[in-house]
């Protein structure tokens, strides 16, 4: 019996890829798992642990698609107008055509870890919902000058705003003043 044998039956009979299967046994961390594809696949791997996020390469994608395709831009070399990806699946050729069409840059991908991918994503674009927050909030206040509204009005216009543009639920005006955007 051949070494790969078990967790190749164990893939077959789950319906999972290996390398899940190899990683949920942890015989395998993922970011070393994640490391061995990226040889496999002739792709460059990064850890992001440890890397640095330059803002200006986050400003290229909302977060909708970060999460979308499971990927981070974190370099931006201007001069050569080539943006640096990490990504979950660095050869998921759907993913690197819509960033290369949505900035109008050359994409160098990198492979990483998933959870990393993840985590950087929740780190790098948590000021994304403050700043559509306040800016709810501000574009709220001003409707309600306008229309000389009750506090009670303006606290259902905030909270329908954000609803509309980030598709989750506030539940009262108060948490939202706590987040300080004011």
């Amino acid at each position: 019996m051949h070494r790969a044998e078990p967790f190749l039956v164990k893939s077959a009979l789950e319906g999972k890829p290996v390398e899940k299967v190899i990683e949920e046994m942890g015989i395998i961390p993922e970011a070393k798992l994640a490391e061995a594809k990226a040889k496999i696949l002739g792709v460059p791997f990064i850890s992001l642990t440890s890397t640095s996020f330059a803002p200006q390469a986050i400003g290229f994608l909302p977060r909708a698609v970060v999460e979308r395709f499971s990927l981070i831009p974190f370099f931006y070399d201007e001069k050569a107008q080539v943006l640096y990806v990490a990504m979950a699946n660095p050869v998921d050729l759907e993913a690197i055509e819509f960033v290369k069409k949505k900035t109008g840059l050359n994409i160098k991908t990198f492979a990483a870890a998933p959870s990393e991918v993840q985590a950087a994503i929740n780190q790098e674009y948590r000021q994304e919902l403050v700043g559509e927050v306040g800016a709810a909030i501000k574009e709220s206040e001003e409707f309600s000058k306008k229309k000389n509204s009750s506090n009670h009005f303006h606290c259902l216009f905030v909270l329908d705003l954000l609803f509309l543009r980030k598709k989750s639920y506030v539940r009262t005006f108060e948490s939202i003043r706590s987040l300080e955007v004011f």
